[in-house]
């Protein structure tokens, strides 16, 4: 994993936090399961030493975390679409009152 690729994933890490409660309240599970990617996953924290060492993530050869990164990526994809649909449905139901 390059060093802009975990960039991308923590600047989607920021969204996603800024609209993690709305997320939740529309997919929870999705929201937990991100959540517990992003901060166990070396993207958020430092998992491979330190206090938030994960023996997992240590573990890891760089094509498997590649492979979660990439799981990670699209389901922070989803999560967003998930958002957005919620908006456009709310317009379509708007809309039905009016007809």
């Amino acid at each position: 994993m390059g060093f802009f690729e975990k960039q991308i994933l923590k600047a989607l890490a920021d969204k996603f936090e800024g609209k993690k409660q709305q997320i939740k309240s529309i997919n929870n599970a999705l929201a937990s399961e991100i959540g517990c990617l992003l901060n166990k996953l070396n993207i958020r924290h430092n998992n491979m030493e330190g206090a938030k060492a994960e023996a997992f993530t240590q573990q890891l050869s760089p094509e498997e975390l590649e492979e979660w990164y990439d799981d990670t990526y699209q389901l922070l994809l989803l999560a967003f679409l998930e958002e957005d649909n919620m908006k456009r449905r709310q317009r379509v139901k708007d809309l039905q009152r009016q007809l």
